[in-house]
């Protein structure tokens, strides 16, 4: 924690928490029929644990959701939420209904997703995905529009969850976050991916200090 939030110079340190817009950007491609370590369908773990992330999320979130691919093929999704203050039945209603099927064009979902987000503030595209992208992806495709946005100088963070990921979706997943500073995390199941979720939507603490603190030197 933060100490002397509002003490000192007759309050001269002010401390705000700002609510983080984040999209959430699911990969519901076929192979997420498969089960995790668990013995859980992945699509009933990402279910699941989108469940308990909500019962934990903050009231100040403003969380949206962009499911890929949109026509079972190489579609760059549907927002089937958009960021908005959460809206815990609304977004199990639409999870709920989500199934697997297509490829993972994950560089045309995440261009996609960039058009969801507001044009300012604290935001972030929280990708979470189980497999290397392709549908013409396979080339570092989906890296170079992070870094891309990296280089627009764009307040823009990319988070990426691999849920029980390949190798070279690991080093795809990697190479996204990196070129943002954002963060990498493996997750094996529903809990894990609940947890991470919940950590990367939490609001975010600015601190303003409108004063100088003088001390004088000792005699």
């Amino acid at each position: 924690g933060i100490s002397g939030c509002g003490g000192g110079c007759g309050g001269g340190v002010r401390c705000s928490r700002y609510a983080l817009t984040s999209i959430i950007v699911m990969d519901t491609s076929s192979s997420m029929s498969e089960t995790d370590d668990n013995g859980v369908v992945r699509i009933e773990g990402a279910r699941q644990a989108i469940a308990d992330y909500l019962n934990e999320v903050d009231s100040n979130a403003r969380v949206g959701l962009r499911a890929y691919p949109s026509d079972g093929d190489c579609g760059g999704g549907t927002l089937v939420i958009p960021p908005q203050r959460v809206d815990k039945g609304k977004i199990n209603q639409t999870v709920a209904r989500l199934e697997p099927a297509g490829n993972t064009p994950t560089h045309i979902a995440l261009e996609a997703a960039l058009e969801d987000l507001p044009d300012s503030g604290f935001r972030t595209i929280i990708l979470v995905s189980d497999g290397e992208g392709n549908c013409g992806g396979e080339n570092g495709a989906s890296c170079e529009v992070a870094r891309q946005v990296a280089a627009s100088g764009v307040d823009l963070t990319f988070n990426t969850v691999g849920f029980q990921i390949s190798d070279a979706g690991e080093q795809e997943l990697q190479c996204i976050s990196d070129a943002t500073k954002g963060s990498y995390k493996t997750v094996n199941d529903g809990e894990e991916l609940a947890n991470e979720l919940n950590a990367l939507t939490e609001p975010r603490l600015t601190i303003t200090m409108d004063c100088l603190l003088y001390t004088s030197p000792s005699p």
